[in-house]
């Protein structure tokens, strides 16, 4: 166990993640994503709930008139979101072919991640993951330009782990993909809690940032 089972020490029986995960997403963790069991039970506990937000979301638009849909995902996690895209074109009948990009450089998603490749290998879409850093392994789409940037809960976990330097810098690196790319949208999905003006303590303040 990389984390020294904390979860034995914190009143929790071996192989139970509530706790670990609890640590992870409030306010400061000690520790990250750091085994494959996590990664599962977060999977597991969270993936319906985030597909369906991107569900909400994307159904208020209109892909009728679109064959395809550039999507980059920075911080993907599982890709759950892969999953939100396809069931909205579903859901409006659309005839776009997804093609997405994503992105994390915590390499204990990739054993999900190749299970959701493993599912979609004969679709039309065209789904790539990666461990390296978007800023500089940005491998782009054969119909250029980037349709649709997702923050999915990425600004909250850089808000509670990064440095205000690091969180300075972050921004800076994505707001320069953005104009680079020509990136047309960004989806960011994120928790509720709003933070403090003037300090880069929340999704929201980061958000405000990159604004």
């Amino acid at each position: 166990c990389n984390i020294n089972f904390y979860c034995q020490s914190h009143g929790c029986k071996e192989g139970d993640c509530s706790r670990c995960l609890n640590n992870i997403q409030y306010q400061n963790p000690t520790f990250h994503y750091s085994c494959e069991r996590i990664t599962y039970h977060y999977t597991l506990r969270f993936f319906n709930r985030f597909a369906s937000e991107i569900i909400y979301m994307l159904n208020k638009f209109n892909y009728n008139d679109k064959s395809y849909l550039n999507v980059v995902s920075l911080g993907c996690g599982p890709g759950s979101e892969i999953y939100g895209i396809l069931k909205t074109f579903l859901l409006k009948n659309a005839k776009t072919t997804l093609y997405y990009e994503g992105h994390d450089l915590v390499n204990h998603w990739e054993s999900v991640q190749k299970i959701s490749k493993e599912c979609l290998k004969d679709t039309e879409h065209t789904i790539n993951f990666y461990t390296t850093d978007l800023f500089t392994d940005y491998h782009g789409f054969k119909h250029e330009g980037v349709d649709l940037l997702i923050l999915n809960y990425l600004l909250s976990d850089a808000a509670l782990f990064m440095t205000n330097t690091q969180k300075t810098l972050f921004i800076e690196q994505i707001a320069n993909f953005v104009v680079d790319k020509k990136v047309k949208n960004i989806f960011f999905n994120d928790n509720s809690y709003y933070g403090y003006s003037n300090q880069l303590n929340s999704g929201t303040q980061l958000m405000n940032q990159l604004i």
